[in-house]
């Protein structure tokens, strides 16, 4: 018997379908942390080769392509606004290059909020970054299971030397999830779907 397979297959669909995470656009950055370089450098594809792809290579890292903190870099904070809710799926990292890799990130704890205020670590994130000392450098790239989010910050511990937090490019992927409904709207198309199936199963049975 075909139709309990296909209200199954039809039920699945409208639940949990998805489309594949995609690079995330549009994002803002910004730092409580003194800094040397612009912040917005982090996230608006400056020094990148061919746009805000994970297949992009970072040029040399400097001022005017990337962000460079003040004093140590060690306890440097980042934050990234996505720009409305999403389900977070990673991100990529184009960590310092070049003559300035010892100024890369080291240690760090990424976490997440859906409102800017209540921040929890994200399951599977990374805890370190790689340094970088060839320049240009492809980015370190990381995923985890999706997590609803829209703001995302890095707790920097450690770079590695005491010269200052510096960071490249970082983009994040994930897709817009399906927006929550009240009950009845939620089903409500799903249920004339399986009204429709049931029906066209009786007048078949019945032979009409």
């Amino acid at each position: 018997m075909i139709y309990p397979k296909l209200l199954a297959f039809v039920f699945a669909t409208a639940l949990f379908g998805q489309a594949a995470a995609v690079p995330i656009l549009g994002v803002t950055a910004s730092t409580p942390s003194t800094a040397a370089g612009d912040i917005a450098n982090v996230v608006n594809g400056t020094g990148l080769s061919g746009g805000q792809l994970p297949s992009s290579l970072h040029a040399q890292s400097g001022t005017n392509t990337a962000w460079l903190s003040g004093a140590t870099g060690a306890n440097s904070q980042l934050d990234f606004d996505l720009g409305d809710l999403y389900a977070l799926a990673g991100m990529a990292v184009w960590n310092a290059n070049g003559s300035f890799s010892s100024r890369g990130i080291n240690t760090v704890q990424i976490l997440f909020s859906t409102d800017g205020v209540n921040y929890n670590t994200i399951p599977g994130s990374p805890t370190a970054f790689a340094q970088m000392p060839v320049a240009p450098s492809a980015p370190e790239i990381f995923s985890w299971s999706p997590l609803v989010a829209r703001f995302v910050r890095f707790d920097v511990g450690s770079t590695f030397d005491t010269n200052g937090a510096l960071v490249n490019e970082v983009l994040f992927d994930g897709t817009l999830p399906v927006p929550e409904l009240d009950g009845t709207t939620a089903l409500a198309p799903l249920s004339l779907m399986c009204f429709g199936l049931l029906t066209l199963k009786r007048r078949r049975e019945d032979g009409s």
